[in-house]
């Protein structure tokens, strides 16, 4: 790849989809050693990049290969709250909750507007964990949050073992 190949990719982001893999990581090296503000929108488009090819490995069970593209993703945006949830939901399906735990737990301090949810998917850690009063604890922060959510009220129900359909 060469320089008018990065240079391209800044005037037409959306062309990143038809990059290999190993083309993405190029950018992205190059990208992780520059700290210029100019690269922002190419920056952006890179992490939106791997977070979809992540979503692929994903779906087909490849979880190591989904983690190390959220974790690259993370790297060039510490601040990308799909990408914690992402990887913490890929550790998850690995049976590695302590890491979901980190990574859902700094979902919810990046993400104010899906916070309900992101405390349900670190509640399901905890509880699967066997932290259940923890797991209680998010489970009922969700449902203040968002009290409809029926998600929620149904983890809740389940850790409870009770029937009722409100807390």
């Amino acid at each position: 790849m060469t320089k008018k190949t990065i240079n391209s990719g800044r005037k037409h982001i959306s062309e990143l989809k038809r990059l290999t893999d190993k083309e993405v990581y190029y950018l992205y090296q190059k990208l992780v050693k520059s700290s210029k503000s100019k690269d922002l929108r190419i920056r952006k488009a890179i992490v939106n990049t791997l977070i979809t090819r992540s979503g692929y490995n994903y779906e087909k069970k490849e979880y190591n290969a989904a983690i190390s593209k959220l974790t690259k993703a993370i790297k060039l945006d510490p601040n990308c709250a799909d990408a914690y949830c992402n990887r913490g939901n890929a550790y998850y399906k690995k049976n590695d909750y302590a890491k979901a735990i980190i990574d859902h737990t700094k979902e919810i301090k990046l993400n104010p507007t899906d916070i309900d949810m992101a405390y349900i998917r670190r509640g399901v850690d905890y509880w699967i964990k066997g932290d259940l009063e923890l797991a209680l604890t998010d489970f009922t922060k969700a449902l203040k949050i968002k009290p409809d959510n029926k998600m929620a009220q149904e983890c809740l129900n389940k850790l409870t073992g009770s029937d009722s359909e409100s807390v």
